[in-house]
């Protein structure tokens, strides 16, 4: 699904808009694409076109970068939770089948978590695709869903952004992986006097954003918006120039601040760390055997 812009009152709107109409012209003559995974589970795109080749989705691939907040909650939620399955039992006899019962519970609670956080993130997307077309009360929201999607749009409307796409799929022939980007978006420049300006790239930002419902921003995000911002500017053949990418996370209920914007200091470092597990991907899916 791609959504389309909501323009907003701001400077340089000639110019901005020029470009935004730039960004829908490249969404709007994209090939039709299928979804497909691996016996490993690694996600794939398949674009339509005689030289049509299974492009590995970017999120995939920087799952070969080690992540060990992740490995630390798995191990700490499953001891809490065989804590808690032992201590509903205080006082019984501690039998075999006890100990199996609260280890299968245990087991099982990074799992059952993990999958509630993930559809927290995808109703969230949703519900940030219906704010950015206005249409945010058109669906009703539980109370941290509803947590959410307000910071997000506190974010939203203070950010000074014009949306030109989302949730537009961008793929690299090139280097040979593809993704869904969040948000492509357009703002101008700060502190510049259009009338002195002589390119649209001069007075106006492009800008690739991705959003985040995790309890923190990571590392490996950073080259995942890389992925996306270069991606984007192969597709536009060097039309397009991806100026900012940002990593916008945005809280829940007690989960601490209501929205955590970063930049992406370097894109082209960013991007050349996504390579390096572009590179280790590629080669882990292959025999690195002798016969």
């Amino acid at each position: 699904m791609v959504v389309r812009a909501v323009a907003k009152a701001v400077p340089n709107q000639q110019r901005l808009l020029a470009l935004v109409k730039q960004v829908q012209q490249l969404a709007s003559v994209q090939p039709p694409y299928r979804r497909l995974r691996d016996a490993r589970g690694s996600r794939f795109y398949v674009f339509e076109g005689s030289d049509a080749r299974p492009l590995p989705s970017v999120t995939s691939v920087l799952s070969m970068i080690a992540k060990p907040a992740l490995t630390a909650w798995t191990r700490n939620t499953a001891l809490e939770a065989m804590r808690d399955a032992l201590l509903r039992h205080a006082g019984s006899p501690v039998t075999g089948e006890l100990l199996g019962q609260a280890l299968q519970e245990a087991k099982q609670q990074p799992r059952v978590l993990a999958e509630r956080a993930s559809l927290h993130g995808l109703r969230g997307h949703e519900a940030f695709g219906r704010v950015l077309t206005g249409q945010s009360a058109a669906v009703r929201l539980d109370a941290e869903l509803g947590k959410t999607v307000a910071n997000f749009e506190q974010w939203w409307n203070k950010s000074g952004y014009t949306l030109a796409c989302a949730e537009l799929v961008v793929r690299s022939e090139r280097y040979g992986y593809a993704g869904q980007c969040d948000a492509i978006a357009v703002r101008a420049r700060e502190g510049i006097d259009a009338a002195q300006e002589r390119s649209v790239e001069q007075a106006v930002t492009l800008a690739v954003l991705d959003w985040k419902t995790t309890s923190a921003i990571y590392s490996e995000y950073a080259l995942q918006a890389a992925a996306y911002a270069k991606a984007l500017e192969e597709m536009s053949e060097g039309k397009l120039l991806v100026n900012e990418a940002w990593i916008i996370r945005f809280g829940r209920a007690g989960s601490g601040p209501c929205f955590e914007a970063r930049q992406v200091r370097d894109l082209r470092t960013a991007f050349l760390c996504f390579r390096s597990a572009l590179f280790l991907f590629n080669e882990l899916s292959d025999e690195l055997y002798t016969e």
